[in-house]
């Protein structure tokens, strides 16, 4: 064992106190939305609460808390990060920067202004989502949003490493106005990177490794079931190497239904088949593939403490808390209910 992650251990457990408890989580989520705000503010939410909620209208504001209290609680991991642990962890948590990008693209060609899309941003503070990367901070992302078109976007942010990935795909878009390829190009620059950054010197980051393969697995199923849809099966160039799955296995089932895909994967998701089945949404089956690999890797990383395993697991309940609010408010806020609303909930599944 390395010793050097044996001081930090302390600090990420007393860290972990602050995240919400699954009894918390049940209870919001039966609440009507304007108990929301009131119950989120009697927990380590509140100093959001207090400084944002008036950032912006309703319902962005409430995202905006949510995102920035994840980013707090983040600035934790790294406090107790060993130095060999940080490739993989920036790495890692340049997730959140290939979303705000996403989330920055999409909105501008939808014609949004500035302040409807900071408000979507995964940022705290002035400060990037992961501050031993030195990536984009908030204001940048404000000088970011403000381009004025994507080509402008793009190029403003080569100087990130982002742009220059992008640029490749940049005569499809051109010829199509699809924003689909540039998408992929991030994913894909994403993950060549995390499987680059990890390092086994501890002796036990198998763990981790297999948890990145799975995430490619499945980004790539997800691939699959969106062609399929939308009708296009002659989509080639879009498998991410590294998961599991092969590339031959990945384009075979691009001719197949999207039903027909319960035996192909290695997920065991068929309530999300069903669900797909009477009520069309590739969101159950994304849904249901994520609170997989949480269930499985929650215990997996949680029996290794002093390792990189015990960080990212503090990472993965940070990444659940914020997904579920955002579902929980989101779902009150726009009436959603039902199968729809009940199906994007994870923490009763992963206990």
């Amino acid at each position: 064992m390395d010793n050097t992650y044996t001081g930090k251990y302390g600090g990420l457990r007393a860290a972990s106190l602050n995240l919400l408890s699954e009894e918390f989580i049940e209870d919001i989520a039966k609440r009507e939305s304007s108990d929301f705000i009131p119950t989120l503010s009697q927990t380590g939410y509140k100093e959001e609460i207090d400084r944002l909620i008036n950032a912006y209208p309703m319902p962005d504001s409430v995202e905006l808390i949510i995102n920035s209290h994840m980013v707090g609680m983040l600035s934790k991991a790294y406090a107790a990060m060993p130095p060999l642990a940080r490739d993989f962890i920036y790495a890692y948590t340049r997730k959140w920067d290939i979303e705000n990008i996403k989330v920055i693209l999409s909105a501008k060609v939808s014609g949004y202004e500035i302040g409807q899309t900071e408000a979507f941003l995964v940022v705290q503070k002035g400060m990037p989502i992961s501050p031993i990367s030195g990536t984009i901070t908030s204001q940048q992302y404000s000088e970011i949003i403000g381009q004025s078109g994507v080509e402008e976007i793009i190029n403003s942010l080569v100087r990130f490493g982002y742009g220059a990935v992008m640029l490749k795909s940049i005569d499809d878009y051109r010829s199509t106005h699809d924003l689909s390829s540039i998408l992929l190009s991030l994913d894909m620059y994403y993950y060549q990177n995390l499987v680059g950054s990890l390092r086994f010197y501890n002796g036990d980051e198998g763990q981790v490794a297999e948890f990145v393969r799975e995430l490619i697995d499945w980004k790539n199923v997800i691939s699959v079931i969106k062609a399929i849809q939308f009708g296009k099966l002659d989509a080639k160039g879009f498998f991410i190497s590294g998961g599991s799955i092969n590339e031959s296995q990945i384009y075979s089932m691009l001719g197949k239904e999207i039903g027909a895909l319960k035996g192909e994967i290695p997920f065991d998701i068929d309530w999300a088949f069903e669900a797909y089945r009477s009520d069309p949404l590739i969101t159950y089956i994304d849904t249901a593939i994520r609170r997989s690999i949480y269930l499985k890797y929650l215990k997996l990383f949680g029996s290794s403490p002093s390792s990189l395993s015990y960080i990212m697991r503090f990472i993965l309940r940070c990444e659940i808390e914020r997904d579920e609010l955002r579902s929980i408010w989101l779902s009150k806020h726009y009436g959603i209910t039902g199968q729809r609303a009940e199906s994007a909930l994870m923490t009763r599944h992963i206990k």
